[in-house]
């Protein structure tokens, strides 16, 4: 039998409205509304300048992913930093041919005319502040590489399977492509069963197929499953009571945007529900949830790995009228990585 006053147990994971009312309700509602429209105003705001033609705007985004993600451990000379970023941007170069390589690096070329010049004269005009040069930096670096590139490809340095591709959709990118990500993760959370507060922790993983709608967003159908311990109450000079154990089960719907050259916002919403191992029952509810990412540069063989930050809301209504009410909040670190083709 459970035990009176003693919540069964809960999930951990994604974001919901609250629940104050109807007039609550509409004024939260609105207030959401315009903090989201001001979110993607910011995230589209922060959209990456590429060329218009296709394999230039590929090329350009491939370098300026590998010089970004560099950049962002430290660059600091010139010449080591564009030697070791060649065999990160190798496969890119070689996949265009010489007309492309010369358009991006003339586009590059205007591009870092019209944010000021060379980046030492634009620093000193800034006061030497790197912070306010920062854009100029990433494009003037990016021009550096692909002209080293473009050296290597002339001089016959590029792998004899890789030739020249006149549908080249980039490599350091997930767009308009079909893709398969697998991620795994820990979180703690908080909330409350039937008006007990709580809090725990749990971990899990999930595997997500979607595709690449466009050059900056993806959507995702996943399948998650993992678990969590919770303790409604830890006593001070006692032995602590040993914690509610779930088993937590998802069907998440991901959408992902990526606003920077490495970086991406995203939100989710779905299904989940939760095993009660004290009253042997499944307990359904809702989920819903926003994280920010990153993503590191494409692996060898193929996989692009990737870290999510994500603040989340779970909520089982309790249907069925004799089941409680619960509502977790929580925070978690989820990595993994994304395949496509």
């Amino acid at each position: 039998m459970r035990r009176q006053g003693t919540p069964s147990n809960y999930i951990v994971i994604h974001a919901l409205p609250g629940q104050n009312g109807t007039a609550g309700n509409v004024r939260c509602g609105r207030t959401a509304a315009v903090r989201i429209a001001a979110v993607f105003i910011v995230v589209c705001a922060c959209a990456p300048v590429l060329p218009s033609q296709p394999a230039e705007r590929a090329l350009v985004r491939d370098v300026a992913r590998v010089v970004d993600v560099r950049q962002r451990v430290g660059w600091l000379v010139d010449d080591v930093e564009v030697e070791a970023a060649l065999p990160d941007v190798i496969k890119s170069a070689c996949s265009v041919d010489e007309s492309h390589r010369t358009a991006a690096l003339a586009w590059l070329d205007a591009e870092i005319a019209g944010r000021g010049g060379p980046p030492v004269q634009a620093w000193q005009r800034a006061g030497k502040d790197l912070d306010k040069i920062q854009d100029l930096l990433l494009f003037a670096r990016t021009r550096l590489v692909l002209a080293r590139a473009n050296d290597w490809v002339r001089d016959g340095k590029c792998p004899f399977w890789i030739e020249p591709n006149p549908g080249f959709d980039g490599y350091q990118a997930l767009g308009h492509r079909w893709i398969l990500g697998v991620e795994a993760g820990g979180r703690l959370g908080v909330g409350t069963e039937s008006g007990i507060w709580g809090f725990g922790a749990g971990g899990g993983g999930r595997v997500l197929g979607g595709y690449g709608i466009t050059e900056r967003a993806s959507l995702y159908l996943g399948i998650e499953g993992g678990g969590a311990a919770r303790f409604t109450k830890v006593p001070v000079g006692e032995k602590a009571t040993i914690p509610d154990f779930l088993a937590i089960f998802a069907i998440p719907v991901v959408g992902r945007y990526t606003f920077g050259r490495s970086t991406f916002f995203e939100a989710e919403t779905g299904f989940m529900a939760y095993f009660n191992q004290v009253d042997g029952r499944i307990e359904p509810g809702l989920r819903a949830g926003v994280g920010v990412g990153g993503t590191y540069l494409r692996m060898k063989r193929g996989p692009l790995p990737r870290f999510v930050f994500g603040i989340t809301v779970d909520h089982a209504p309790g249907w069925g009228g004799d089941r409680p009410r619960v509502t977790q909040f929580s925070a978690g670190l989820r990595a993994g990585f994304d395949l496509s083709r």
